[in-house]
């Protein structure tokens, strides 16, 4: 018993070896699940998940050039490998290919903005974001109380992370001019018009995150049998409501849909479909979204005159009216 014990910790020990494995693991699914919540907490132009997938990414290159460049691979998941080391190689050759063309900067733009190191950047951040994916779907499918760990990490986050932005949202609303020019605060107003954005840089993106969020408690009721519970669902509803975001708005009626079409019964579908159209419908009304998409309608249909007055505006260039 004692020898065993001595082996669980012993330098170089098979056992210990493990136990390190699973730990530092086990410390990357974490904190993975915890920095998707957490965009705006960065350092200078990489946010917090940056770092966790960069550091990752040094992980992975390093043990792969320790153990003589093979890489252990579950048998049910080598076909996504294959898929995706075949789309970062094409996108690299179309990188290099791209090298051959004008680009035309804009003013003051940051050095890794530059022609050439923004394509490398971003390939390199996408190259990070693809080994994050393959890392983590290989460790859940090789160690399944990964998942459980996962879940339940990246639900509590939300629920926290939606509570601050209910929280700020209604310190904003009682106190608007002490706190509006706060870039921190979690929320913040547009016109008159407050939005709850939590730890992202505007509600839109937060609103996505909240509707993640109510997947993976699905997700986590049926892997760990933990019920959502009307408190937390409440507060992801209400977050999502006040972060105001049309991109979580389009992709709750997704959701929401696709959902109605998988039952089984033909009558419970069309309920369901009905219901879902009918209050997203309701909702989108309320949320004054038919009079925001108009602008965007407007917008891109008079482009040429924004191109004449806002020709140098970085958010133009990359299409955002």
């Amino acid at each position: 018993m004692t020898h065993r014990a001595f082996n669980l910790i012993a330098d170089g020990s098979p056992c210990a070896v493990t136990a390190q494995r699973s730990l530092t693991a086990l410390s990357f699914v974490i904190l993975l699940a915890i920095s998707c919540g957490l965009m705006s907490l960065g350092v200078g132009f990489l946010q917090p998940e940056d770092f966790v997938l960069l550091g990752l990414l040094l992980l992975c290159i390093t043990k792969w050039i320790y153990s003589g460049f093979s890489v252990s691979v579950s048998p049910q998941i080598r076909y996504l490998f294959r898929a995706y080391g075949f789309f970062v190689f094409a996108l690299v050759l179309m990188g290099l290919l791209a090298i051959r063309l004008t680009a035309y900067p804009l003013d003051d733009t940051s050095l890794l903005k530059q022609p050439i190191l923004f394509s490398a950047s971003k390939l390199l951040q996408l190259a990070a974001v693809v080994c994050g994916f393959l890392w983590l779907t290989n460790s859940l499918a090789k160690d399944k109380t990964f998942l459980g760990v996962a879940l339940n990490v990246y639900w509590w986050t939300g629920i926290v992370t939606c509570v601050y932005g209910i929280a700020c949202y209604v310190l904003l609303r009682l106190h608007p001019n002490t706190l509006s020019n706060v870039d921190m605060f979690g929320a913040y107003g547009v016109d008159d018009y407050l939005r709850a954005r939590a730890f992202f840089n505007e509600g839109g993106p937060f609103g996505i995150y909240v509707i993640s969020v109510l997947i993976v408690g699905f997700l986590r009721r049926r892997v760990t049998g933990h019920k959502l519970g009307v408190i937390c669902t409440s507060v992801l509803f209400l977050a999502f409501v006040l972060s105001g975001s049309k991109a979580g708005f389009f992709t709750a009626a997704g959701v929401i849909v696709i959902s109605a079409l998988s039952v089984a019964s033909t009558k419970e579908r069309i309920f369901y479909t009905i219901l879902a159209v009918a209050s997203l419908s309701g909702l989108g009304l309320w949320l004054d979204f038919d009079e925001q998409l108009q602008g965007y309608v407007d917008s891109y249909m008079n482009f040429d005159e924004e191109i004449a007055e806002r020709g140098r505006d970085y958010h133009l260039v990359v299409g955002r009216v």
